[in-house]
């Protein structure tokens, strides 16, 4: 995992210890929710490890839902789209690459079980679940498109504002999965977001 994400993590697991196990009243059962969100992922400069490519750190964006089963338990669902731009150069190590612009486009889908640890305002949490990542890189000379099956590992903190339905939220999560594809074992994308959610039914 990235030092970013293990940071978050690690922040996340010790506010949830710090929370009581059950804070909230069961009001927030059925509680439906949907969101926006925005942020940055790693690059993904491992797809290329055979070609001199650079790419920048892209901007992400995208959206989804929560479900609050259990005062301490929900599913979300979640959907980001993440669009990379870079440049390849020929180098003496690499003479069957060209220079041209690149670009390699990133979308996740996921579920997940959401554990919330309420804190009086604050609600502290961490996600596990999987889903998919579709990846499609365009270059003039070389393209490649492949969907993997991917694991999701996530922690976060939803503040609500006030009585309002409307919550703020920071979240990072680790996608994980194989680049069978391009013969180039596990990848780890991180990705950062902050975000609001709207309750629909609360």
């Amino acid at each position: 995992m990235s030092n970013a994400f293990s940071m978050a993590l690690t922040v996340g697991l010790a506010l949830a210890l710090a929370a009581p196990a059950v804070s909230q009243s069961t009001d927030v059962v059925g509680r439906l929710s949907v969101h926006a969100q925005a942020g940055v992922t790693t690059d993904p400069g491992g797809f290329d490890v055979l070609r001199a490519t650079t790419f920048d750190i892209g901007a992400q964006y995208g959206g989804g839902f929560t479900y609050v089963l259990f005062p301490n338990i929900g599913v979300r669902g979640d959907f980001t789209y993440a669009p990379n731009t870079g440049r390849e150069d020929c180098c003496a190590a690499n003479p069957g690459a060209v220079v041209e612009d690149v670009s390699l486009d990133r979308m996740y889908a996921s579920m997940s079980l959401q554990i919330r640890f309420p804190m009086g305002a604050a609600v502290p949490y961490l996600r596990a679940g999987g889903g998919f990542v579709d990846l499609e890189r365009f270059g003039e000379n070389y393209e490649y498109r492949f969907t993997e099956f991917a694991g999701l590992l996530a922690a976060g903190l939803e503040y609500p504002l006030g009585q309002s339905r409307v919550s703020v939220f920071v979240d990072a999560a680790e996608w994980m999965y194989q680049r069978v594809s391009t013969g180039e074992s596990s990848q780890f994308d991180t990705q950062i977001n902050v975000g609001l959610s709207y309750d629909l039914v609360r």
